[in-house]
């Protein structure tokens, strides 16, 4: 077959960008003729000045669940693109080649570059209810590109979803996560951030809530860089209501993760006991009095050294209406092998002191928190 023609006058049908939706983006204002039967129809498209076709669309209509696909070919028969449809659920699939823009070499300290390579785009809206009642939109989009040539190698890749833009190398290395800074209005602040503030500082965020009915909820909570939009990490909270002695207990337990998903801290309270941890890396500008922790055998120096950090706190009610306390520091070096430098720990105002090798060192105590003293 040396190639299709129609003739133009017996065709008024033509795209355009208002209505010609998947078929516009793939043929532009293309003429076009349509045969239907019961359950679908067949679709030529035509140049609208040569009248070549150009390629053709498959559309079946399934009765049995309600839903809609469209498969779109070029003129030899080539996939191009298909699309799926079910109420306010679709789907787009699409390969082509395009000459792209990437950062093909996946180093973000280089320009990025250009290539010809084949591109695999889909487009994907999912809607729930959740089992609460809850109404929920998710959107996705994935751009992936491979090579031009029967081999198909990865070459690396942007997907979007829910407004978050992700890129990847040829080996499926994560290369960043951003987030459009101007769909989010949510933003921390010291008097109410709290444990994510101290985390995080004054960090964009958006949340995802959930909720059985049954007394479980949770949400899920994703924090962006203020002026970049790069995410700097995330938090997941459980929220459980029961009964305890015909009272109701609500119990909170929150994690906090890094960008790549790297441990950060937690906390939980039931409204009368509470504890949280965190762990970061931080530079000193001195060594506590009772540790060397540049292992230079002098303690308590003033200079800069980084090291690992684990703190917490923690608050509880005793059987005897009492209130009890504790709260712990603990240093490490910053490296694989975390070894452990020292630390303190304070119990109901009680403070002990360990050494590297976690020998105590001694005990104090706060003398104000102390009003019976022994007399003659």
């Amino acid at each position: 077959e040396l190639g299709r023609t129609v003739d133009l006058d017996a065709i008024t049908d033509q795209l355009n960008a208002d209505t010609g939706g998947r078929a516009f983006d793939l043929f532009g204002a293309a003429k076009y003729k349509t045969e239907t039967w019961s359950d679908g129809s067949e679709t030529t498209y035509y140049n609208a000045t040569t009248g070549a076709k150009v390629g053709s669309s498959h559309t079946y209509a399934n009765s049995y669940d309600q839903s809609t696909d469209t498969s779109y070919n070029d003129a030899s028969g080539e996939f191009l693109g298909s699309y799926w449809s079910k109420g306010a659920n679709s789907r787009w699939n699409s390969e082509t080649v395009e000459t792209v823009t990437f950062d093909f070499d996946g180093d973000p300290g280089t320009a990025d570059t250009q290539q010809t390579v084949r591109v695999s785009r889909t487009e994907e809206t999912r809607s729930w209810t959740t089992p609460s009642g809850q109404s929920k939109t998710q959107s996705e989009t994935r751009e992936h590109y491979y090579s031009n040539d029967d081999n198909w190698n990865f070459l690396g890749g942007i997907d979007v979803r829910d407004g978050e833009t992700t890129r990847w190398d040829s080996n499926w290395n994560e290369l960043g996560r951003t987030v459009d800074l101007s769909a989010i209005t949510d933003q921390l602040n010291a008097d109410t951030g709290g444990r994510a503030f101290e985390l995080f500082g004054a960090a964009k965020y958006k949340s995802d809530s959930w909720s059985d009915g049954q007394g479980m909820s949770g949400s899920e909570t994703t924090y962006y860089d203020a002026s970049t939009g790069t995410k700097l990490g995330s938090s997941q909270s459980n929220v459980n209501s029961y009964q305890m002695g015909g009272t109701t207990v609500t119990s909170t337990n929150k994690n906090y993760n890094g960008p790549n998903g790297e441990y950060l801290g937690d906390e939980w309270s039931d409204g009368t006991n509470s504890r949280w941890n965190m762990e970061s890396v931080k530079t000193l500008s001195e060594e506590p009095a009772w540790l060397d922790l540049d292992g230079n055998g002098t303690a308590g120096e003033t200079k800069s050294v980084t090291v690992l950090v684990q703190e917490g706190a923690g608050s509880r009610v005793g059987p005897n209406d009492q209130t009890e306390t504790e709260a712990w520091t603990d240093y490490y070096t910053n490296d694989d092998n975390r070894t452990y430098l020292g630390g303190e720990r304070t119990r109901n105002g009680e403070t002990t002191r360990f050494d590297a090798d976690r020998s105590e060192l001694g005990r104090t105590v706060d003398l104000d928190a102390i009003t019976d003293q022994l007399n003659a």
